[in-house]
């Protein structure tokens, strides 16, 4: 029981490197501007600003 903490430590130092290549992967498979024109279709036309 004592090394499971241990077991933790390592399956979180593997997971943050994998986590940001796939993150960096998925980022660079959208084309550019992908997410701005979602945004965009998501909002209403006319938007009433103070």
């Amino acid at each position: 029981m004592a090394g499971d903490g241990n077991f933790v430590i390592w399956i979180v130092l593997a997971a943050v490197p994998i986590g940001l290549l796939l993150i960096s992967l998925w980022a660079r498979a959208r084309p550019p501007g992908e997410a701005r024109a979602r945004t965009l279709e998501r909002e209403p036309e006319t938007t009433e600003r103070d």
